[in-house]
């Protein structure tokens, strides 16, 4: 919709130092789109014709087939004017118009749309009803002008409460989620500023979380059925690491079904506490993940890789076949300790004699509390349990895991699963505020490895022959635990000041 100039609006986005136009001359190599547009500065006559270019996040001014300047187009406040076939460009109050071609304007907007925030998200879509709802952050489910349904996270900018952080930490998020196009990973399609709010547009997902799903299958499930779900799921944690991403928050919850009756079609949703991979581990918080599925070595503080996703993907691949946590406690603090120091209790509901050698196999390598023995996602989709899964023979006829409805895992829902803060995951916070895990005695990093766990020789298993391109495991470290249910505390997340002990 067209809208007359708001030379008083300020966006979260704006960066003080940032100017409009640079001349630093990036690296441009595959250019979208290039014609001639007119150009004027707001409220100035003065009009002039250029040639101009866009290469990927860049819109380029040449001169006589020469490089003259350019926009950064990162974050930058796009909008249609009141003149036909012109859209504006915005930083830090100046502001620039440009006119282009009937036939080329909508390429020109819908490429620099992929990059920019928009103002006109009240224009553009209707709001339903709300899906879910945090300390900071709404979920709507919307109507688009094309009458097709999106999720739309809404976040309310009053309530970023530090500001600087936790703008860092969307901006963040929406990089990661704009850098994403994976069938199996949610899709960000736009993002608008309003006066008062941020609007993340995605895909809506009729199939609601994992978690949900999980609670309502008391009969459990097969190996085929788990083997399907898993090696989507490594599938798309490849993909996400060969884009150099970390997601740090894999578990049921930010899983989402594409269709309620298809659980293997899932996506993985929720980036708040992803991250680009960083060897020397400087991350704008680097301590984070859910108690119960995140990997040791971050609860640790060590520095890790993208092998902390995997850990996640395997505790949801033993509760799919075990109907219950790993990690068997009684309180949250407990939960962390078990956690921090990789206390899995394989004998859980006859696990070990329930499934298959190789189930247990990899389901054992997944978890290791080592990373350098743990698979990385690449080579765990080439494990030989996938492919004695997908046989047609075993398809016919797979091993049913039943478990009573007692003993599915009996998880209390987060309240705002689904609008998660942009910042550290609070449970992780809240259930660590009172361990000083790197100086308790209780607690210490040289307790990860053999002194605080018992090695426990029926945990030990061989492959057959025909399965000799994977190392066996010769040993593996668990401690059993009495059988406990496993409950997750709904807490609310912290505010910055709270967590600034935890992120470092």
């Amino acid at each position: 919709m067209n809208k007359e100039c708001n030379n008083n609006f300020i966006s979260l986005f704006d960066e003080p130092n940032k100017p409009l136009w640079q001349k630093s001359k990036p690296d441009f190599q595959i250019y979208q789109v290039s014609s001639v547009l007119t150009m004027k500065k707001t409220n100035s006559q003065s009009i002039k014709k250029g040639k101009f270019f866009i290469s990927n996040e860049y819109l380029v001014e040449v001169d006589n087939k020469s490089y003259k300047r350019h926009i950064d187009l990162n974050n930058i406040i796009l909008e249609q004017t009141n003149q036909q076939c012109t859209f504006r460009l915005s930083r830090n109050k100046k502001q620039i118009e440009f006119t282009a071609n009937e036939q080329e304007y909508q390429l020109w907007f819908q490429l620099i749309k992929k990059y920019a925030i928009q103002r006109s998200f009240n224009e553009d879509y209707k709001l339903l009803k709300v899906q879910g709802q945090g300390n900071f952050a709404k979920v709507y489910k919307a109507i688009g002008r094309d009458n097709c349904a999106y999720a739309v996270k809404s976040f309310e900018k009053k309530s970023f409460k530090n500001l600087t952080l936790e703008r860092d930490a969307l901006k963040l998020e929406i990089s990661i989620m704009r850098k994403i196009q994976f069938p199996g990973i949610i899709r960000l399609y736009e993002v608008y500023e309003t006066d008062h709010h941020i609007w993340l547009v995605t895909d809506y997902l009729e199939g609601g979380e994992l978690f949900q799903y999980l609670r309502n299958q008391p009969q459990g499930f097969n190996e085929v059925q788990v083997a399907l779900l898993m090696h989507n799921l490594l599938n798309s944690l490849d993909y996400l690491h060969c884009q150099g991403i970390i997601h740090r928050d894999i578990k049921p919850e930010n899983l989402i079904l594409r269709s309620p009756i298809n659980a293997s079609d899932i996506c993985i949703a929720d980036f708040g506490l992803a991250d680009y991979y960083n060897p020397e581990g400087k991350y704008l918080f680097k301590r984070c993940g859910t108690p119960g599925y995140v990997a040791p070595e971050i609860l640790q503080e060590k520095n890790y890789d993208y092998k902390v996703d995997v850990f996640s993907a395997g505790i949801l691949m033993f509760i799919m076949l075990s109907g219950q946590s790993p990690f068997q406690t009684k309180s949250k603090n407990e939960l962390v300790i078990k956690n921090y120091n990789c206390e899995i209790n394989y004998s859980i509901n006859n696990l070990q004699q329930k499934i298959s050698p190789e189930a247990l196999q990899l389901l054992m390598t997944l978890l290791s509390p080592n990373p350098q023995t743990r698979y990385n996602a690449k080579q765990a989709l080439c494990h030989p349990w996938f492919m004695k899964c997908f046989t047609p023979i075993y398809q016919m006829n797979p091993p049913q895991l039943y478990m009573p409805t007692n003993m599915i895992p009996q998880f209390q829902h987060y309240p705002d699963i689904f609008a998660r803060s942009p910042i550290m995951n609070q449970f992780l916070n809240q259930s660590i505020s009172n361990l000083s895990l790197s100086g308790s005695s209780s607690i210490t990093p040289s307790r990860t490895q053999s002194n605080s766990l018992q090695v426990q020789k029926q945990c030990k298993i061989t492959i057959e022959e025909d399965h000799q391109d994977f190392e066996v495991i010769q040993e593996e470290v668990c401690q059993i635990h009495d059988i406990n249910k496993y409950s997750i505390n709904n807490q609310r997340k912290q505010t910055p000041n709270q967590q600034n002990k935890f992120t470092q």
